[in-house]
């Protein structure tokens, strides 16, 4: 085996790149958490040793585990599911720390590029434009931010998931993901302060868009796309919310947005990464955010390949190296 990937084969992204690596004779093992084959050939579900994994002829490791354990099986206990799924996380974490060969991205590097205040850091000091943003822990910071301005974006800080019941009759739970949302003057009036101070919220400045982009990144190739967000009501705020349904456009970036991406991966030490940006009425272009982790299947098929050749390319010269 040339190269070990941390995740699951019915994730659309590794199936991509796995197909693009055969065509070029590398061959792939999975260690997939949704298998009831997840070890290695001829073992029994994630049934290896240590010195197993150090004795494998594999180059080069991907940890792409960016969901685990989608409660397969129908657990109706929260605390049960979030047991599940850490150690899933944690034997992903054990087996990418005791791996001696190449890894694409490491764990610490993927939990640093994640952290949206420090992305709002460097794009800053790279000289992207970035949203006004705070951290607010009572209500009248809250108000203080609000001067002068119409409405707000409230975003989670970090990954957050709440747990959803699919129905009373059948309570299986899932991992629901919290979207942005857009606070106006008349909303924050009704908030108590107890709705405010329990956590600390993570705030931006709301800025009118034309339309957004998603720019990914693999390697040395970038791949932008114009998103017409704005031609449906429900994906104003949040284009995620119609990701089926929007147009995404491949486009052409400036020079300097093309250059200030490049210093932003090597300033975190990326080698894939999907950013998100605001074209705004007045012609500015804003960063938003960088997920080192994030989605591009569905762009993949509007390039016939190209993405997922990218990424396959990129750990072909890792395991050439």
């Amino acid at each position: 085996m040339d190269f070990i990937v941390l995740g699951t084969s019915k994730d659309p992204h590794i199936q991509f790149v796995e197909d693009a690596l055969k065509t070029k004779g590398i061959s792939t093992w999975i260690l997939d958490h949704e298998s009831d084959s997840a070890g290695l050939p001829d073992t029994d579900r994630l049934a290896f040793t240590v010195k197993q994994l150090k004795d494998r002829k594999t180059r080069c490791l991907w940890y792409r585990a960016k969901h685990v354990a989608k409660n397969k099986y129908l657990l109706t206990e929260y605390q049960t599911l979030r047991y599940v799924e850490q150690q899933w996380a944690d034997i992903y974490e054990n087996i990418i720390t005791l791996y001696e060969g190449i890894a694409l991205e490491t764990i610490s590097t993927l939990r640093r590029a994640s952290k949206k205040l420090l992305q709002n850091t460097i794009a800053r000091n790279i000289g992207f434009n970035v949203p006004e943003t705070t951290l607010v822990t009572q209500k009248h910071q809250l108000f203080d931010f609000f001067e002068n301005k119409d409405a707000i974006i409230l975003k989670p800080l970090g990954k957050s998931n709440i747990p959803v019941y699919l129905s009373q009759s059948e309570p299986m739970i899932i991992n629901d993901a919290v979207l942005p949302r857009k606070i106006t003057k008349d909303e924050l009036k009704t908030l108590e302060a107890e709705d405010i101070e329990c956590c600390p919220l993570y705030i931006q400045k709301y800025i009118e868009k034309k339309h957004e982009y998603r720019v990914v990144m693999a390697g040395d190739d970038i791949y932008p796309f114009r998103i017409d967000s704005q031609s449906k009501s429900y994906t104003k705020t949040d284009w995620r919310m119609g990701n089926t349904t929007l147009d995404f456009h491949p486009c052409q970036l400036d020079d300097d947005i093309i250059s200030k991406l490049r210093q932003y991966m090597q300033e975190m030490g990326l080698k894939f990464g999907s950013f998100d940006f605001i074209h705004t009425i007045d012609d500015q272009i804003v960063f938003l955010e960088c997920n080192p982790e994030g989605q591009w299947a569905w762009l993949d098929r509007r390039t016939n390949g190209a993405i997922s050749r990218s990424y396959a390319d990129t750990i072909t010269k890792f395991i050439h190296n």
